[in-house]
């Protein structure tokens, strides 16, 4: 009614202790879901950012997200991004206090020696890297299929085939 034509919702996580304990975002499950469900409820499309790579975020996490991302109605676009960790920044201090980033990975990213969110980001190893994309691919293709053929690519991990598809550029 007051002219609203689409939403982007920056979710970055549906770990809700990532979001509260990594990335400092204090929102619940509860209150993004209540969120779906609104836009879902009046058909207002909206797209959902995603970062795939955040310290302590699992693999099981990832299933979780695609789980409620086939399930959602008015969602056009789910749009994640390879985590690109930035010089002294919270985030960047925190994966180094876990021991996910190394005094030489601290190095690296101070001398720019990293790729950007857009590209390969500034993660691990290249199956860790492979992994992720597998997701990052599958999680594009969610909003565009039948819910019944995303549930099941998840089901069968289908969707992993994507970690073999060959990529430019070094990581």
């Amino acid at each position: 009614d007051n002219g609203c034509w689409g939403v982007q919702i920056g979710i970055e996580s549906m770990s809700e202790y990532v979001r509260s304990e990594i990335i400092n975002r204090k929102e619940s499950n509860t209150t993004i879901d209540r969120a779906f469900r609104l836009m879902d409820e009046v058909g207002l499309p909206y797209s959902i950012d995603y970062i795939l790579g955040l310290p302590k975020e699992t693999e099981e996490d990832l299933i979780r997200a695609a789980e409620k991302f086939i399930e959602l109605k008015a969602c056009h676009r789910v749009s994640p991004f390879l985590l690109a960790y930035l010089p002294k920044h919270p985030l960047t201090t925190k994966a180094h206090e876990l021991g996910i980033l190394s005094d030489e990975d601290i190095e690296n990213l101070e001398n720019g020696d990293h790729d950007h969110y857009l590209g390969y980001g500034s993660l691990g190893t290249k199956k860790e890297l492979r992994m992720l994309l597998a997701y990052k691919y599958f999680f594009r293709m969610i909003p565009h299929l039948p819910r019944s053929i995303n549930r099941f690519i998840l089901k069968s991990k289908l969707f992993k085939v994507f970690s073999r598809i060959p990529f430019f550029g070094e990581f």
